[in-house]
């Protein structure tokens, strides 16, 4: 079965996403800053308690809680499953919480204390708004910053959805996990008229904490201007299709199976990510991945497995409307779930579509 930590599936996205015209690899800045932090992330080791102003990463090996097949830090899980109790709330997330109660709540969970239970609704929402804003590596990385920019800006509609979502599958499971989690959660929050939240508004507030460049600042840089409407665009759209971070184009999946070697395609995936260049030999390989585009079904299906079946039998099972049935060479493909593995507990995790 493949997974998302499989590097043929990975490999075969970053070419996908090239030939769409998204090209996610690093720049030589990026890639020198993005050793220096790998280096500074290997000596460091983040206080058990210590919550804001800790790497995701560190914080869901420290303190991981399975939610529905994903592993987030605790603090997280406990903190959605507060806010969900207020999704009704007017103005959540856009009426900030009361300082002094929320400082008293960050002191409480410095020292290991768990997420208060009987807190104010916008007390939660300025809590998750600060815990983005203060992790070392933004929920959707540094090193994707502009990857995203890019594929937001493609000007095909279905293919800027097809790369913005393919790409969040590039990102380090414990950020793709806390990033479904977290756009469900909008997702919910939206859907409550009472609150006058719409995906546009919680974008806006949202995004400078979740999707922002390395570059620091006293004030808002240049960059995060001049790219700021994207960013946007990117978060509201994976707020509206929250249910869809994680799938995987059936047709991508498709040709990362017939990739044979996996170390092979994890050592040219590092390489092309971080600005370096690939033998021929290894060009020869992932040529099938071109032409995706112009041969993907659309296609539905919830196992990998069905992608064995004829496309006739794979056709007549599907969901989707009779148009989109025939739409044999639409661009934006159809999403199929993907297996996710995560090291806190046995085995192997079944994703269903997507990662929930």
């Amino acid at each position: 079965m493949m997974d998302l930590a499989d590097y043929r599936l990975k490999l075969t996205i970053f070419h996908q996403l090239k030939h769409m015209g998204v090209n996610v690899a690093r720049s030589k800045s990026e890639e020198k800053a993005h050793r220096k932090g790998s280096k500074q992330a290997e000596m460091e080791q983040d206080d058990n308690h210590t919550i804001f102003g800790a790497r995701l990463v560190n914080l869901t090996s420290s303190s991981g809680v399975d939610i529905d097949g994903l592993v987030v830090p605790r603090f997280m899980a406990e903190i959605n499953t507060e806010l969900r109790k207020h999704l009704a709330t007017t103005g959540l997330f856009r009426i900030p919480g009361n300082s002094q109660r929320m400082n008293a709540i960050r002191k409480d969970l410095d020292t290991g204390k768990r997420l208060p239970t009987d807190a104010q609704a916008n007390d939660y929402a300025s809590l998750l708004k600060a815990f983005f804003r203060e992790l070392k590596e933004p929920l959707f990385t540094f090193g994707f910053f502009n990857g995203f920019v890019r594929a937001y800006r493609l000007s095909d509609p279905e293919l800027r959805r097809r790369a913005v979502l393919m790409l969040c599958c590039l990102l380090e499971e414990e950020h793709l996990h806390t990033l479904v989690l977290l756009m469900k959660l909008l997702h919910a929050v939206s859907e409550h008229s009472e609150n006058q939240m719409e995906p546009a508004a919680l974008a806006s507030i949202l995004t400078p904490n979740l999707l922002r460049p390395r570059e620091q600042a006293a004030v808002t840089s240049q960059l995060e201007l001049q790219t700021h409407a994207s960013c946007c665009g990117v978060v509201e759209m994976l707020i509206v299709h929250a249910d869809e971070i994680g799938s995987v184009p059936t047709d991508v999946i498709k040709a990362a199976t017939e990739l044979p070697d996996e170390p092979r395609a994890k050592k040219n995936y590092l390489k092309l990510l971080a600005g370096r260049r690939i033998g021929w030999f290894s060009r020869i390989r992932v040529r099938l991945t071109r032409d995706i585009t112009k041969s993907s079904g659309a296609v539905s299906v919830n196992t990998l497995n069905m992608l064995k079946r004829s496309e006739k039998e794979a056709t007549s099972a599907s969901p989707m409307s009779p148009r989109a049935r025939a739409m044999s060479t639409n661009p934006a493909g159809a999403y199929a779930p993907v297996m996710a593995k995560h090291g806190h507990g046995s085995g192997t995790m079944a994703a269903p579509t997507p990662l929930s």
